[in-house]
């Protein structure tokens, strides 16, 4: 289920929703990340986010009105020695 979100952060650029993305729902690659923007469809879009490896607990992907990426938020879990 997709919630439509609105919200400004003060630079005058507004952005409409987060997608949430979660792990079943994302293709890990070397450098970037595979996700599907819409679970019940086959197509994903390729984003570059260093730094993700595929160890979060969840993943909010942050677009513009057109739809192009603009940011994440991301939930990691720590690695227990």
């Amino acid at each position: 289920m997709q919630q439509q979100v609105k919200y400004n952060l003060g630079d005058n650029e507004q952005f409409d929703y987060f997608i949430a993305a979660r792990k079943e729902d994302v293709i890990i690659n070397k450098d970037s990340i595979a996700y599907k923007i819409d679970p019940s469809s086959e197509n994903t879009q390729l984003i570059s986010v260093p730094g993700i490896y595929g160890n979060f607990d969840f993943l909010l992907i942050r677009r513009d009105k057109q739809g192009n990426f603009k940011g994440y938020i991301s939930s990691y879990k720590e690695d227990i020695f």
